[in-house]
């Protein structure tokens, strides 16, 4: 079994002709900076623009969710047209914009604002309006909507 070799020291390093010059200390101080510029930049999943919005809504719709043990899924941010048109919530002309939130918990009747008091289920899925941080309905059920299948947060 080969024993592994001790780190280079400043010693060894100028024994081998290695100066720390002036340019030299410069370029490894860039590299550090932009590594470490690189290692601090939001990953684009997270902040996309497609969901921002929706997060100032977040609070209203944990606020929905009456267990504390229920886990945030993800949300879908959804044109108010299509929420008026397919599930028939009406929505001010301001909003333009849905915001759905999925959790993830043990549901019972009428444990969730806005959902009918005869759902349980393993799911919640809670609109909130994106301007004015509204709560329209909550649905709750066995499954998720294929739209949520995969994680946004």
């Amino acid at each position: 079994m080969r024993r592994p070799r001790p780190a280079a020291s400043a010693g060894r390093l100028r024994r081998a002709g290695w100066r720390a010059t002036p340019s030299k200390v410069v370029a490894v101080i860039c590299a550090a900076a932009a590594l470490g510029a690189g290692c601090s930049v939001t990953p684009a999943p997270i902040n996309n623009g497609a969901v921002s919005a929706c997060f100032r809504a977040l609070p209203t719709a944990k606020a929905a969710i009456h267990d504390s043990k229920a886990r945030f899924q993800g949300v879908q941010r959804i044109p108010a047209d299509y929420v008026e048109s397919r599930l028939h919530i009406s929505v001010l002309p301001t909003d333009t914009e849905v915001c759905a939130f999925a959790f993830r918990g043990s549901f019972g009747a009428g444990q969730v604002s806005a959902a009918p008091s005869t759902e349980s289920g393993p799911y919640a899925v809670v609109l909130v309006t994106s301007r004015r941080l509204r709560l329209l309905r909550s649905f709750v059920g066995a499954r998720l909507p294929s739209r949520f299948s995969h994680r946004y947060a």
